[in-house]
């Protein structure tokens, strides 16, 4: 029960922060062990009903922990020495998957964060930079036995930090702009990435 309380708390942490700051080989440890156990990790899912899209946030602990899901479910070993500086990249990924009942035309040329309430440009917060990768991987061998929506990622939008308090995940559509808010309660519920 202990274990289970301090996980708890490391995951919290680990999507509650502004600015990311690296793991700590602690976090790396507890980050390996859940994912090994297909324990439910600190990834955000951010549902907007009337939108095209569902939202991913993902933070280098659940980052980290996805790859060990990803190694138990394909069957190979996985400890701190398999960690690569990507997959603890003190940064969060962004990428969209489409609703059920989305358009599949309409695509997404753009992802910001805005804080709740603000009205000045400057407190936009605009990615570091985008990264186009089909598929969640294990070295070069891609993944399964891991749900499709956190496999599959066409697009990444990467930010060096997230809003302290409750924002809004701005998509610039090519059918206009679409609000996805994130909220304490999306911080802090995990979701379970094995099949």
């Amino acid at each position: 029960m202990h274990r289970l309380i301090v996980v708890a708390i490391a995951c919290s942490f680990a999507v509650r922060v502004g600015a990311q700051a690296r793991l700590t080989d602690r976090q790396i440890s507890e980050a390996i062990a859940l994912g090994g156990s297909c324990g439910e990790i600190p990834l955000m899912k951010v549902d907007a009903p009337e939108g095209d899209f569902v939202v991913f946030i993902e933070g280098p602990f659940a980052r980290l922990a996805e790859h060990a899901a990803v190694a138990r479910q394909m069957n190979v070993p996985f400890n701190a020495s398999r960690v690569t500086p990507d997959m603890i990249a003190p940064d969060y990924r962004i990428w969209v998957q489409y609703n059920l009942n989305a358009r599949r035309e309409v695509r997404v040329n753009q992802a910001v964060l805005r804080p709740v309430g603000a009205t000045k440009p400057l407190a936009v917060i605009h990615p570091i930079r985008e990264s186009v990768r089909p598929q969640l991987t294990l070295g070069p061998i891609p993944a399964h036995g891991i749900i499709t929506e956190v496999r599959w990622r066409w697009h990444e939008w990467i930010f060096d930090r997230l809003p302290p308090n409750d924002f809004h995940v701005v998509l610039n559509t090519s059918a206009g702009q679409e609000r996805h808010t994130v909220t304490n309660a999306v911080r802090t519920r995990p979701m379970r990435v094995c099949t």
